[in-house]
């Protein structure tokens, strides 16, 4: 595909196409916030921000499902790498924390 013209078409929006032009950027942007903002409530602002963190993960697979691209080893290895890391962060005070009462409770248990 290939575009030419001097980028003065975004100007020349026609009635349909102003109507469009909103709605994707009222209602899209407000669903989208508004599924943010109850994400951030449900699991907090560090869980909400290492969905960016997820973002090439999605890429990789859509790319391999929608454009044939492949997928590579090291492709899988970095995946594995970022849904690790993602993994840590949201998980890992949670684990953390139960590996800390299992531990006092054995430092407390009679002998």
């Amino acid at each position: 595909m290939v575009v030419t013209g001097g980028g003065s078409g975004f100007f020349d929006l026609n009635g349909a196409g102003t109507v469009a032009l909103l709605v994707l950027a009222v209602v899209c942007t407000g669903i989208t916030l508004f599924i943010y903002f109850r994400v951030v409530a449900g699991i907090g602002s560090v869980g909400a921000s290492t969905v960016t963190y997820m973002i090439p993960f999605f890429a990789l697979v859509s790319g391999a499902v929608f454009l044939d691209e492949s997928i590579t080893r090291e492709v899988v290895g970095g995946m594995v790498l970022i849904i690790s890391g993602v993994a840590a962060v949201m998980f890992g005070p949670s684990i953390e924390g139960a590996v800390r009462r299992a531990t006092r409770r054995e430092a407390l248990a009679p002998i």
